[in-house]
């Protein structure tokens, strides 16, 4: 063995390494003999028969060079693809593999667009280039065939006039869906909601419960192009990116139409359908173009009897439809045939709308007072359903107040906008009483004529009060107002007329209701106080409802910490980080609350617990409007809590509270209110690698052990999962008052103390590669590079090479310890000296053969 000492850091030795991208196939040298050049086109995925419409399939472009030629230089490909078929093609669709050079797009021809493959040299063997090839929608049929042409040709040579080396006109087929409704492959009939649509008094028959005879129906049918159904008659929906798979063929639709439909081929949209009495079916065919949806339109009328239903409740339409691809010679493709049910909802709302609200603008957290009064609004307008085109009216005779717990009447108004009404049917509003019963049967008259209020805007018609009061208040269980006559509103607008009735509870009621809410103080409690409003006709019959509620509740206020994500210098992508980087994380606090007085937080903090190798950066809040200041400077508590590797962070949240009434008397409630902080934190080269984690805990001392709590003062826990107070965060000694924590993980990759990188070249060429391509015969000079990677010099380094050889093992050994095979199947070697750029090394080279183990050769 030679020793010898060197004087450059960059060491220079020799190996072999062989490209990783090997073609498709074998590669033979062979001698001398006959000669065969093949070239043509497959599928580059085994077993792959047909291509999809509008998806980018693979295939290879093949050369294959066999006897005396062992080497052609500079030739070259033409593949056609006929533009009446394919998209056009770009040049990253092709794959540089196997002496392919570069690539060129003609996209003058007429005919084809032609992708042209330039190879540097194409050697004795089989060789393969990958091809990307897109058929475009609509432009052939499940199962037509088509071609793809490729040529090889000579350097130098003229496709327009010289003939190639090799040609062949490759057969494919493609592949493309039928038309049906999208569902899920499932045993339910597929289906389609096509319209769902509210409709008036003028789209009714007198009693409001069946279409009218002069109703007409828009609708639709519905065809998407996708794989067919097996477990039903739809299709499914193709998958994103995988292309549309449109068949060129056109659709027919066949539409089953309900019996109580009529067929008008006057009607809009009707004229392209044909319509068959004797199965109730109407047909259409389709020539869809590129829409991956056809939804040919069609209108309807009824006879009179199809049952409509008061809103919310629907009616379901259904109608059966098929629909089938049809052949160029008019025949149907019964292969394609699809078939489902089409759905057409309708609901009748009542022209006369009846809107009962709790006026002002306080909310309905009302008072706790005794004595505290509700004015209720119940209004009556021509304002449900869609606007009419022409004039319309709606007729009523009372409207009706009903409190659900026991009330006393201490107050009422009747307020009207005018120009809602004609002047007759304004006088007939002045002639009324007003009643009250407690069980809906015995009546007693409180008043009678009252005179209307006339307000001429909205914020008129809803004040917050009335004009006449009560000073004996009586109780009844309904309060009505009854007018003498109908009363016809006949202008389509909101507020026209509206009776005001103004309730306090009774004593009992309210002397119960708040003995229940201090019984229930630990609990988020509240007692309904609910007012039903109603609108009827002469005979009683009730034309709408509407209801109003207010609460009486319990205070509370809680909060917990959200967990919405971590991010590693500046991506979410990835929890893995190294010396360097930045881990931020981004906890946010979710208040809930409900206050008349605002409510403090008592000793509020956030308190981070990390490893004490991880060093905080920053703390900032994301948004302005936090309900707290949190102090950027923490208290640093090393070992917290006696565990020792762990710091603890504790920020300060001063001031958190939670407001109370921005309305005096009326209840403040903070929901879903959210607060963000982002922290900061990079790790140092002490810690451990593998996986680490970050513990972020909200902290406040006026919390409590209970789920919940309405307890004066309290700020209860809302954390459902993680709120234990492991630590004794707030430092009162208890381990189960409930906080609430969030956990996030992460891992530390160390930095390698050395790195070592390896690279090669052509002797003729200037820059070393990865990897490349050499033939017999080439002579490679190999380029190996070693980086101290610490602050610390490193003593003691060995670098080794080892050349291949027939038989020989891998010098490193495997996951289980075992020093696997090499399979090496070539024999280089050093033709010249080794050099280093750096003095202290010193070069050892040899010829014998390697040991088996490191150690062996060093």
């Amino acid at each position: 063995m030679r020793k010898k000492s060197l004087h450059y850091f960059l060491l220079l030795i020799f190996s072999i390494l062989l490209s990783v991208f090997a073609p498709p196939g074998k590669a033979y040298a062979t001698g001398a003999g006959g000669s065969a050049i093949t070239t043509d086109v497959r599928y580059g995925l085994s077993g792959q028969t047909s291509s999809l419409v509008a998806q980018k399939e693979s295939y290879y472009v093949t050369n294959t060079l066999s006897g005396a030629v062992s080497t052609l230089y500079n030739p070259f490909s033409y593949v056609y693809f006929d533009k009446s078929i394919f998209s056009p093609p770009v040049v990253s669709d092709v794959t540089l593999a196997s002496g392919a050079s570069s690539v060129n797009i003609i996209y003058s021809d007429p005919n084809y667009y032609i992708v042209k493959i330039n190879y540097s040299r194409l050697d004795t063997g089989y060789a393969a280039i990958p091809i990307k090839a897109t058929l475009k929608n609509s432009a052939v049929q499940n199962g037509e065939t088509f071609h793809i042409p490729v040529k090889l040709f000579e350097a130098g040579k003229n496709p327009a006039t010289d003939a190639p080396l090799a040609s062949s006109n490759d057969q494919f087929v493609a592949k493309a869906y039928p038309v049906g409704i999208m569902s899920a492959d499932t045993s339910t009939v597929a289906n389609n909601n096509r319209k769902s649509e509210y409709i008036s008094d003028d789209a009714t028959n007198a009693t409001n419960d069946r279409l009218s005879t002069d109703f007409v129906s828009s609708l639709f049918g519905y065809g998407y192009s996708g794989p067919a159904n097996t477990a039903n008659g739809g299709v499914s929906q193709v998958p994103s990116g995988t292309g549309a798979g449109m068949d060129k063929r056109k659709v027919e639709f066949k539409i089953t139409l309900p019996a109580t439909a009529v067929w008008d081929p006057s009607l809009p949209n009707n004229s392209n359908w044909t319509y068959n009495s004797t199965d109730r079916t109407i047909t259409q065919i389709v020539d869809r173009g590129l829409s991956t949806v056809v939804q040919p339109p069609f209108s309807l009328k009824w006879d009179g009897n199809q049952p409509v239903t008061l809103a919310p409740t629907w009616t379901k339409i259904i109608m059966q439809q098929v629909t089938t691809l049809v052949n160029d010679d008019g025949t149907l493709d019964n292969s394609t045939r699809r078939s489902g049910e089409l759905y057409y909802h309708v609901s009748y709302v009542r022209r006369i709308r009846i809107r009962k609200s709790l006026l002002g603008d306080k909310g309905n957290l009302v008072p706790r007072d005794a004595d505290y009064k509700y004015n209720y609004l119940v209004s009556v307008d021509q304002f449900g359903g869609t606007r009419p085109q022409t004039a319309s009216s709606v007729t009523f005779r009372m409207i009706e107040d009903e409190p659900q717990a026991r009330s006393l009447l201490t107050g009422y108004e009747l307020r009207v906008r005018p120009e809602r009404f004609t002047a007759t049917e304004l006088a007939k509003l002045s002639h009324n009483k007003l009643i009250g019963s407690d069980n809906g049967t015995t009546w007693t008259t409180i008043a009678t004529n009252i005179t209307p209020v006339q307000v001429s805007n909205a914020a008129d018609y809803r004040a917050n009060s009335v004009s006449t009061t009560l000073a004996t208040p009586p109780e009844y269980r309904y309060f009505r107002l009854v007018f003498d006559d109908d009363i016809t509103i006949s202008q389509f607008e909101e507020d026209a007329v509206g009776l005001i009735v103004q309730t306090q509870l009774t004593p009992a009621t309210h002397t119960a209701f708040i003995n229940d809410l201090n019984a229930r103080a630990n609990d988020v409690y509240w007692k309904l106080v609910r007012n039903f409003g109603r609108v009827r006709n002469a005979a009683g019959q009730e034309l709408g409802y509407s209801l109003a509620d207010a609460y009486l509740r319990n205070p509370y206020a809680s909060m917990h910490l959200q967990n919405i994500g971590m991010s590693i210098n500046g991506t979410s992508a990835t929890s893995t980080v190294s010396v360097g980087g930045t881990i931020k994380i981004t906890p946010r606090i979710w208040y809930n609350s409900i206050l008349w007085d605002p409510r403090a937080a008592v000793n509020p903090k956030m308190v981070v617990v990390v490893d004490s190798d991880l060093a905080f950066d920053s703390v900032q809040p994301q948004m302005n409007a936090n309900l707290f200041t949190v102090n950027p400077t923490p208290t640093v508590i090393p070992n917290y809590k006696g565990n020792v590797g762990k710091t603890a962070y504790e920020f300060e949240l001063t001031g958190l509270t939670f407001p109370g009434s921005t309305v005096p008397g009326y209840g403040n409630y903070t929901q879903n209110r959210i607060d963000h902080l982002n922290f900061s934190f990079k790790p140092t080269a002490g810690m451990d690698g593998g996986p680490h984690e970050i513990k972020v805990i909200l902290s406040w001392d006026n919390n409590t052990t209970a789920a919940s709590s309405a307890a004066p003062g309290i700020i209860y826990s809302s954390d459902t999962a993680d709120y234990l107070d492991t630590y004794d965060a707030n430092n009162n000694g208890n381990t189960t008052d409930r906080l609430s924590t969030i956990t996030y993980n992460y891992t530390f990759v160390p930095p390698q103390a050395m790195v070592l990188g390896k690279k090669v070249k052509l002797s003729t060429d200037s820059v070393y590669q990865t990897s490349i391509k050499a033939d017999k015969g080439d002579i490679l000079d190999y380029q190996v590079r070693v980086w101290n990677n610490t602050n610390d010099p490193v003593e003691n380094i060995h670098v080794m090479d080892v050349f291949p050889y027939a038989n020989d093992k891998f010098i490193v050994k495997d996951g289980s310890g075992n020093y696997l095979d090499r399979d090496s199947k070539i024999y280089p070697k050093a033709i010249s000296g080794v050099t280093a750029n750096n003095s202290k090394f010193d070069i050892y080279y040899s010829t014998d053969a390697p040991s088996a183990t490191i150690e062996g050769n060093i």
